[in-house]
């Protein structure tokens, strides 16, 4: 399966002709590749806040070891460090857990409207859900 320049190919290498896009078709396709932009940028958002956590933590135990180095109290320094840094981590993961989360439930929703657009043909859902998501990333 896959879209040819002649429209979309299915699995026994027919080629279904895809009519031209109505000014209706065209509005509700910049819609919903806008939308798509959107919840794959909510996703990545969300998944560089999870991957900023850890990084929040290694630098809060390196600065709770310089520190403590500073005052002759090394195992305190990288403790207060370790905790401080684990507490703001923990709030940074969630709060990128909760941005992915909205990313994927909206590309759900995404997912659904296209399918139940009644202004497009099976057909042409097809071949437009594939390209628009194609167009988003």
């Amino acid at each position: 399966m896959g879209i040819t320049s002649q429209g979309f190919q299915n699995g026994h290498d027919q080629v279904a002709d895809i009519p031209d896009e109505s000014p209706m078709m065209t509005l509700a396709r910049d819609r919903y590749c806008t939308a798509y932009a959107v919840a794959n940028n909510l996703l990545k958002t969300g998944n560089t806040f999870m991957g900023l956590s850890w990084l929040l933590v290694l630098a809060s135990i390196i600065v709770g070891y310089v520190l403590g180095t500073g005052f002759d109290m090394l195992g305190l320094g990288v403790v207060i460090g370790f905790v401080f840094g684990a507490g703001l981590a923990l709030g940074l993961y969630a709060l990128g857990m909760l941005v992915a989360a909205s990313g994927q439930i909206l590309l759900a929703n995404l997912d659904t409207a296209v399918n139940t657009e009644e202004i497009v043909n099976r057909t042409l859902k097809i071949v437009q859900l594939a390209s628009i998501r194609e167009e988003a990333r």
